[in-house]
């Protein structure tokens, strides 16, 4: 009884479970963690909160033990979240994968649309995105222009890269954060972001200013400046 203990509070209803494993092995000290895990789930409320963890000082991998263990916790959770309807957020993750973007190996890039035949939501939003003075800062000379045709195709655009390749891509059909999460990747940056870093305040930044913004912008403090 000494190594369990019921927090009652209504507002935050837990139980704390302490456990001393016999078995050397780390993984399977996990496992049986899981499986008490898995038992008190099943015969406690919904609403209760429920940590199992190593008896301090009995294992002489208590720590790895405890992190696998609440590692494979936070998994079982987001996988029943997910069976219970809860989805993934798309608009941070437009906003990690745009942040992610980077043209330093870009030349150009044309688009090309019918505006009134097939779906081009994506290429409209990936033109928004690609002319942020954020993503305009990672390589200002890159050119970026656009075609509107009558002709009933679907919509497309055409990147020239600085090694001499190009990449073509049909959009229609696409939604915006997997059309710039398999740019990066093509492009050789990270599909998403770090999450966690704050965003700094979008700035309207015109054209004939973003010289002058980018000599500012270099001089300027950001959240990743401070990290180690």
């Amino acid at each position: 009884e000494e190594l369990i203990y019921v927090g009652l509070d209504p507002l935050d209803p837990y139980v704390d479970v302490r456990f001393t494993p016999t078995i050397p092995h780390c993984s399977m000290a996990a496992l049986i963690g899981l499986a008490i895990h898995a038992k008190l789930k099943r015969s406690l409320p919904r609403n209760m909160k429920i940590i199992v963890r190593i008896t301090p000082g009995s294992h002489s991998t208590e720590e790895s033990i405890n992190r696998q263990l609440a590692d494979k916790e936070r998994m079982c959770r987001l996988w029943g979240r997910i069976r219970y309807g809860v989805h993934w957020d798309r608009k941070e993750q437009t906003e990690l994968a745009v942040k992610a973007l980077n043209l330093r190996k870009v030349h150009s890039v044309q688009l090309s649309m019918d505006p009134f035949s097939g779906d081009s939501t994506a290429l409209r939003q990936l033109w928004c995105k690609l002319s942020a003075p954020k993503v305009r800062a990672t390589n200002p000379k890159v050119r970026i222009t656009h075609e509107l045709r009558d002709d009933g195709k679907p919509p497309y655009f055409l990147m020239h890269l600085e090694d001499g390749k190009k990449l073509m891509f049909r959009t229609d059909g696409f939604h915006i954060v997997d059309l710039v999460m398999r740019l990066n990747r093509l492009l050789g940056n990270p599909e998403l972001a770090p999450k966690g870093i704050p965003f700094e305040e979008d700035e309207d930044v015109p054209d004939t200013e973003l010289e002058d913004w980018l000599r500012k912008r270099s001089l300027k403090k950001t959240p990743s400046d401070f990290l180690i």
